[in-house]
Formats: C-alpha cells, sequence, structure tokens
C-alpha cells in the first residue's frame, strides 16, 4: 500500500524549494533575503545532500567556511557574522518543518542542525530604552564617525557588528545610503524606537 510520503530522498534543494514557493513567496515581505539565504545554503551544503544527513558536524563545517567566504557565486566574497549564520541555518529548520506540515517528511527524517551560539540578550527594561529628547541629546553631542555610525544603526535597525563589518559601497549595494537626510535631530512627536 502507498504511503503519502515521497518514495524518495528529500533533498535540501527541494526542500528550498518548495519552502520558497509555497511559504516565502505568499507570506514573506523581504523576500530577497530569504532567496539569498537559499542560495548560499544550497551552494555551501550542496542540492542534492538529504535533509535528513544534515547534522551537527556539517553545520559546524558550514558555520567555519561561511565565516571566511560568501559560498554564491556572482556575489561578493565576503564573510558572515554569527548572527547571519544562524539565520541561514535556521532557514534549514524552517523549510524541513514546512515538509513534515505538507507531508512530504517525516518528523524522525528532520534534519538537527546546530547554530552558531551567540550571546543571549538579557531582558530589556523600561529604562533601557532611550527617550526621543535621550537620543536627540546623544546624537547632538556625537560628531564623526561616532554621529554617522549611531543614524546607520538606528536608521537601519542594524546589529553593531553587522554595520562595523559592511563597507560604505555595501550599504550603497543594499539599498541602505539614504543617510544624509537622517543627520538630523528628531522631532519631539517621533517614535523613540521603530
Amino acid at each position: 500500500r502507498p504511503t503519502p510520503w515521497r518514495i524518495f530522498e528529500l533533498t535540501l534543494g527541494q526542500a528550498l524549494d518548495d519552502y520558497w514557493r509555497e511559504h516565502v513567496a505568499k507570506k514573506v515581505v523581504d523576500t530577497k533575503r530569504v532567496e539569498n539565504i537559499i542560495v548560499q545554503l544550497k551552494a555551501g551544503f550542496g542540492a542534492d545532500v538529504p535533509v535528513k544527513d544534515i547534522d551537527i558536524a556539517r553545520c559546524e563545517d558550514y558555520a567555519e567556511r561561511r565565516r571566511k567566504q560568501s559560498f554564491a557565486k556572482g556575489t561578493r566574497r565576503s564573510a558572515a557574522c554569527d548572527a547571519t549564520i544562524r539565520r541561514e541555518l535556521t532557514t534549514i529548520s524552517a523549510a524541513a518543518n514546512h515538509e513534515v506540515r505538507r507531508k512530504r517528511l517525516q518528523r524522525n527524517d528532520l534534519p538537527v542542525v546546530e547554530t552558531p551560539s551567540g550571546y543571549v540578550l538579557e531582558a530589556i527594561d523600561a529604562d533601557k530604552w532611550l527617550t526621543v529628547e535621550e537620543w536627540n541629546r546623544a546624537l547632538a553631542a556625537a560628531t564623526g564617525n561616532l554621529r554617522h555610525f549611531m543614524v546607520i544603526c538606528y536608521d537601519t535597525a542594524s546589529r553593531r557588528r553587522a554595520v562595523e563589518q559592511r563597507t560604505q559601497a555595501g550599504f550603497i549595494e543594499h539599498g541602505n545610503a539614504q543617510f544624509a537626510g537622517s543627520l538630523e535631530l528628531l522631532p519631539a512627536s517621533a517614535p523613540a524606537t521603530t
């Protein structure tokens, strides 16, 4: 009697393509980011590797190699920070769980994904957020590179390490070169966070 499960082994490429077509393209706002992640994962792991064969050792190997360079052809050959690698590897888990929900993968064939450890953020108390007035005072007191850094972090909602590792050309390439008008103080009615 036939089963509803695929007779062949589901590959990473198939799982990522299904996830893209059935979930990302329909429900995700930033599709380009996920598309880039999928390109990196297929190039880094190999599109033909069976999903069930992805384990801790493969994830560690991927992370180590990814810290040194980009895998995708035609992209900047830049290294990735651990936060980016975590996001890429969790996309594998998301795609595999999508396949389970669609009954194309059994739970016992789920990959074992290990992400790079990062520091754990403690809960942010209300007093750790800047008010608009505090932000304006800090921005007014800052000069030069510090001022630019503050504005870039605020305007792009980027992490410190991501900003530090990206060059000016990288910001322009990713469409984040809108800082000229951003060096002004926020109006008193502006929200302190975005």
